[in-house]
């Protein structure tokens, strides 16, 4: 296993530094055009957390925006940095972090008022013991598309393209221990919920959009 700052995963993978991302990578599209993405893994949301305390009435990157004087965090490279900006908010009250321990301490001392990334890290975040200070945002509303619907992201593993050869022995073992089972006992076990399967979707048709 090789340790990368979330940035550099892509030109690291690229340079043959590894041979997969297991990162809970958002497929978008223009990682579509520099890597082979597995089928979904998981259907992710936005979520949120703010000093304890200190909720500064956020539960949207609209309030964050309407707000001047939060400061956001998020990490380098991350999907919700991106959503961050696409709802308007401007890159002077947008942080980024090389990985999330440093955006944490950075709320914790009141660099930003709030930091986003997909609710499954900040599940986990939240259960461990070492990180104080901090409280979830409740009810957090992610980037909204221009159906007024909330937009969810679905992560993967992402490989060289012209390693399609693992791709497909990845794809063809993912399906088995989806239907044996195994993969849902997993989602259980570390807290995520049926919400967060990501059902039938092929990496092509969220490249192309069709969700």
């Amino acid at each position: 296993m090789v340790v990368s700052d979330f940035g550099a995963l892509v030109p690291a993978l690229l340079a043959h530094r590894f041979d997969a991302i297991a990162a809970g990578l958002y497929i978008t599209p223009t990682r579509c055009k520099l890597v082979a993405f597995s089928d979904p893994d998981l259907k992710l949301s936005d979520a949120a957390i703010v000093r304890e305390g200190k909720p500064e009435h956020i539960d949207s990157y609209a309030a964050m925006v309407a707000n001047r004087q939060i400061i956001v965090g998020a990490g380098r490279g991350n999907s919700t940095a991106a959503n961050a900006k696409a709802a308007g908010g401007p890159d002077d009250r947008l942080l980024l972090f090389p990985d999330v321990h440093s955006a944490v301490a950075a709320l914790q001392v009141g660099r930003v008022q709030v930091v986003v990334y997909s609710s499954p890290l900040i599940a986990t975040l939240m259960t461990d013991p070492k990180i104080r200070g901090v409280s979830r945002v409740s009810h957090f509303k992610g980037l909204v598309g221009s159906d007024g619907k909330i937009k969810f992201g679905y992560s993967a593993v992402a490989f060289r393209k012209e390693d399609l050869d693992l791709l497909d022995f990845y794809n063809a073992r993912s399906k088995e221990m989806k239907k044996d089972g195994t993969v849902a006992g997993a989602m259980t076990k570390y807290g995520f919920g049926g919400h967060e399967r990501s059902s039938s979707l092929t990496a092509k048709d969220v490249c192309d959009g069709r969700e």
